[in-house]
């Protein structure tokens, strides 16, 4: 390594960790997990006073347009996210209604941290919703059977085919949400609108490579991509009027009817299907997961799990830029570091017998200067 060379990583190096540094204190994002961190534990606590246990009370059936009957939806529990709080601020909520939990701690932990606020310990509460799965066989008992069209190849698919994309899923059909307060009894009836089961839209895919193998669709004659999809999950958020014990589906929430930002606040899930390897003799076939994979699920609009996904839409739109740079400006530290010790460990012997060439000329230079005139004193 030359001294020019070393010199030039020794300032590339420091340029990168300057920058690195400088990206990394301009994109921290801690404070927005400490807001949502403290959003969250508000939400367990007004779920548990107010919501839980009339939410849980209650009653939810699905009636479909050309389908005898109602689908009954079962009630579901499972535990909340865990959130790290204080001992001091732990307290109410476990006293709140009985619900919430404290996840690995005893008594006598729970004692000692409550000495000192610095303490922190985990609380969870417990979730409810109502849900069906196989919605899809449900309304549509004929696709249950095995299809006729070329049996010999849908024998050896490995049963990864399942039946043909009918017209009957693409079909729109109304759905009735019915729900009964567990408070008050009062029935209220919910039109979630016209839902089909399969359709097939035409999507922005740039070019027939991109269309085929990035969107999974089929380029058509007047140069777009035409994809095919099926419904493979439905989830509606509701309201409750405390007043009148009415349910309504609730829209302000997010924009839309449904459960997460995943699907677009959009009260439908959609799954895409692959014409390469689900078409046989020119007909798509739905894959056998299908049946399993569709569910109709119902959550209360003050589901913590909801209002999380709502307040992160809304704190923090710029969250992925930001952990984008914060990771970059951590990447640019470590290679200004790791160039920093390669230059020190290859080219420091050479740098420091050049720094003391440098001390010795200047030494020997003032020397002659004032030694200069000592020595023609003493000719003289």
């Amino acid at each position: 390594m030359t001294e020019g060379r070393a010199w030039t990583l020794l300032a590339v190096s420091v340029a990168l960790l300057v920058a690195g540094v400088w990206l990394v204190r301009g994109n921290h994002y801690a404070h927005l997990h400490r807001r949502v961190e403290a959003a969250y534990l508000l939400y367990l606590q007004e779920w548990d006073a107010q919501h839980a246990a009339v939410f849980a009370a209650s009653e939810w059936r699905l009636e479909v347009e050309g389908h005898n009957g109602s689908v009954q939806l079962l009630p579901q529990t499972f535990k909340s996210k865990r959130v790290a709080v204080p001992a001091a601020a732990a307290g109410p909520t476990g006293s709140s209604s009985g619900a919430a939990i404290d996840a690995g701690t005893d008594i006598s932990s729970s004692r000692n941290s409550s000495s000192g606020s610095s303490r922190r310990r985990a609380v969870q509460s417990w979730l409810h919703d109502f849900r069906t799965d196989m919605l899809l066989p449900l309304l549509f008992p004929a696709l249950k059977s095995a299809p006729l069209l070329d049996q010999h190849r849908v024998a050896h698919s490995k049963g990864a085919l399942w039946r043909p994309v009918l017209p009957e899923l693409r079909r729109a059909r109304g759905m009735t949400l019915v729900a009964k307060d567990g408070a008050t009894g009062v029935e209220s009836r919910l039109d979630l609108g016209k839902v089909v089961f399969a359709r097939e839209r035409t999507v922005p895919a740039g070019g027939e490579g991109r269309c085929m193998y990035d969107q999974k669709g089929v380029w058509q004659a007047d140069n777009t991509c035409g994809v095919h999809e099926y419904l493979s999950a439905l989830c509606v958020k509701v309201s409750r009027d405390p007043a009148t014990g009415h349910y309504a589906v609730d829209t302000e929430l997010g924009g839309g009817p449904g459960c997460s930002d995943d699907s677009g606040w959009e009260l439908g899930a959609w799954r895409r299907l692959d014409p390469r390897n689900g078409r046989i003799n020119g007909r798509l076939y739905l894959p056998s997961a299908a049946r399993n994979a569709t569910t109709f699920t119902v959550k209360h609009t003050r589901d913590p799990s909801v209002r999380e996904r709502d307040i992160v839409r809304r704190t923090a739109p710029n969250m992925e830029h930001q952990i984008l740079f914060h990771a970059l400006g951590m990447a640019m530290c470590f290679m200004g570091a790791v160039v920093l010790l390669s230059v020190g460990a290859f080219a420091a012997p050479q740098l420091l017998r050049r720094l003391r060439l440098w001390q010795g000329a200047a030494g020997r230079k003032k020397a002659r200067r004032h030694g200069g005139k000592d020595s023609d004193d003493e000719m003289d």
